[in-house]
């Protein structure tokens, strides 16, 4: 009984230190990436396992790039940034894994990051695996452009 106690115990232990792995991995790829830097200093920051690829659904004058890291690809971070200043302007962090969600303590870390929590707009959305932190202003643009597409 003890052996098989210590054996879980050691399980448990692995797990958790794994766990703590991905978590720190998670930060350290979700941070690379926050509001008011240009795309070129965020593709200067992906590293050897991060790609970028561009999508057409952006309101004008505007242009949106995925980042996604190679080894873990359901980590993902979406962002639309300005072609008049190259300037990211709203940031969507996201987990694609089954049942992962962002904890709030991470939430808060990446809020925190991307500039003063009471000015910008966080809206969560997929139970928690995915936010998007942008300025009150951008977030105005997308209501717009929502509201065209109707």
């Amino acid at each position: 009984m003890k052996k098989l106690f210590a054996i879980l115990v050691l399980g448990f232990s692995l797990a958790a230190g794994g766990l703590a792995q991905d978590q720190e991995a998670d930060t350290a790829f979700f941070s690379k990436v926050r509001l008011g830097m240009t795309i070129d200093e965020a593709g200067r920051q992906k590293a050897a396992d991060v790609s970028m690829l561009w999508h057409s659904d952006a309101p004008p004058g505007q242009e949106q790039v995925d980042f996604r890291n190679r080894t873990v690809p359901q980590r993902r971070i979406y962002v639309y940034y300005s072609l008049a200043d190259n300037k990211i302007v709203s940031v969507s962090y996201a987990k694609f894994g089954v049942g992962e969600t962002f904890s709030k303590a991470e939430r808060n870390y990446l809020v925190k990051l991307n500039g003063n929590p009471k000015e910008l707009k966080v809206t969560l959305s997929d139970g928690g695996s995915e936010f998007e932190v942008t300025t009150p202003k951008q977030f105005k643009i997308f209501q717009i452009e929502a509201a065209n597409h109707q």
